[in-house]
């Protein structure tokens, strides 16, 4: 038994070499017929720059065999292929794929993209492969404006300032604002965030005809389209004083170079100030001339500096014919009075002193403020 195992076992090997040998000549037969595969060098370095549902692609072939180039990428399995013509070893190239508004857009959302070379004999390379990102509508309403913090307008030179925050984040690349001039063309100002100061200033704004702000963004540094949020309306407020040289009448003067009509006229100076009698009921009537909804008072008193403050008084408007009070003050001791108190819309105010001991009126200036919205 034990020789018969001993040749049993080579020759079962020997059948197994036999085998295995005739593979491997099938397999050198097969590869024969068919030919040696041969790869051509594939694409040295690839540059994505993508955009509205669209991209740009740089690209670097160094092998001379080259003559074209297929784009494919997933997961949608589209692809391009585009032929180069090479008059150089370092020359770059640049494709275009999709238009955001074309009739072939590359869908919004991120891609694994593939480049593979060509030659004219029907040999391609190896993939090269890399990742690339297309924005569209998804990205954009992602989108918010940056805040405007506050502003400042004068209507006279129609001067508009505008104190804007910060960037949201890194995308945020500045702002553009839409106005008309009054000369009745329509301004565009692109500012980048390098160009916002604080604050970003205007001048000759028709603000009736609307300023308009909205937020630009760069989804990525290498971006080829910038992405903006849809324009918002700037609410332009001013804050007027509306018994600016208005007429007025009072009570009585002290003489006739302190009267009435200094303390509107924008000067607070020792010698121009309203001073009434010494005693009696004062008061000084002011002709808005038109209707103003108004929200605060200032007034300055005083003689040879702010001093004797008005201790009683009371801010009246003349609603529907008859004197209201707005505020009513006892015991005031600050020659530099200031108050804001709810919206009224009146045409006329009065600053009203009842009689008591001590109530001659020295009043540098009275300022009647209005917000006035645009």
């Amino acid at each position: 038994m034990k020789k018969i195992l001993s040749i049993i076992i080579p020759l079962t090997a020997l059948a197994f070499v036999f085998a295995g040998c005739s593979d491997m000549n099938e397999k050198h037969e097969l590869f024969m017929e068919e030919g040696e595969r041969i790869y051509i060098g594939k694409v040295d370095s690839l540059k994505v720059f993508p955009g509205e549902n669209c991209v740009n692609l740089r690209f670097w072939a160094s092998d001379p065999r080259v003559k074209s180039v297929g784009f494919y990428w997933t997961p949608y399995s589209d692809s391009l292929l585009t032929d180069i013509k090479k008059t150089s070893p370092v020359d770059s190239f640049e494709v275009f794929i999709g238009e955001a508004s074309g009739s072939n857009p590359i869908q919004e959302g991120s891609y694994m993209l593939k480049a593979v070379t060509y030659d004219n004999a029907g040999h391609s390379s190896i993939p090269y492969e890399t990742t690339m990102t297309i924005y569209g509508d998804r990205y954009r309403s992602t989108l918010t404006n940056r805040v405007l913090s506050s502003m400042e307008y004068t209507n006279e030179t129609g001067s508009l300032s505008l104190y804007f925050a910060g960037p949201l984040n890194e995308q945020d690349m500045g702002i553009e604002i839409s106005y008309a001039d009054r000369d009745g063309n329509t301004q565009k100002e692109v500012i980048p965030n390098a160009e916002i100061t604080s604050p970003v200033t205007f001048t000759n704004v028709d603000v009736e005809k609307g300023v308009f702000y909205r937020t630009m963004f760069l989804p990525e540094p290498t971006a080829i389209d910038t992405f903006f949020t849809d324009f918002s309306p700037i609410e332009i407020v001013e804050v007027v004083n509306v018994a600016l040289n208005k007429p007025v009448q009072t009570s009585g003067n002290y003489n006739s170079k302190y009267i009435g009509p200094n303390a509107v006229d924008g000067i607070i100076s020792e010698a121009s100030r309203w001073l009434s009698a010494r005693s009696g009921e004062h008061w000084i009537e002011i002709d808005l001339e038109e209707e103003y909804t108004i929200n605060a008072i200032k007034t300055w008193t005083g003689s040879g500096g702010f001093n004797s403050p008005t201790v009683n008084f009371s801010f009246q408007a003349e609603i529907n014919g008859e004197w209201v009070n707005i505020l009513e003050i006892t015991g005031n001791s600050d020659p530099q009075f200031a108050a804001v108190f709810s919206e009224v819309t009146t045409s006329k105010v009065r600053y009203f002193v009842p009689d008591y001991s001590g109530n001659m009126i020295r009043l540098f200036e009275i300022e009647v403020l209005a917000t006035i919205r645009y």
